[in-house]
């Protein structure tokens, strides 16, 4: 009889002692799998507010932004200037070339 109670509470001892591990390491995931949804609300609230705002008032995001000029009229110049060129001396190039051809003739 004191042998089976012996079983028994070692039995008892080790089904309390992997349980609590086992329990202790669910409730750890668990708690930390609600700390990350936690600061994953906290984060979306954050970055709501500056995301979404008045684009007409003075204090929005586009109000901020220092002016960048989106058009250029001396390189749009320069741009034209150059095509004209490499144009021209495609011409001269070909005129040269049928000028070679008629004097072979």
């Amino acid at each position: 009889v004191q042998e089976h109670v012996q079983s028994i509470l070692r039995l008892d001892n080790l089904v309390q002692r992997y349980s609590s591990s086992t329990a202790q390491k669910s409730f750890d995931r668990h708690s930390s799998n609600i700390k990350q949804q936690q600061k994953q609300k906290q984060n979306l609230k954050k970055n709501v507010g500056s995301r979404v705002s008045n684009s007409r008032s003075s204090s929005s995001s586009f109000a901020q932004k220092t002016h960048k000029a989106t058009y250029d009229k001396k390189e749009e110049k320069r741009k034209r200037e150059e095509g004209y060129f490499e144009d021209l001396a495609k011409a001269l190039k070909k005129a040269k070339k049928s000028k070679k051809k008629r004097k072979g003739v």
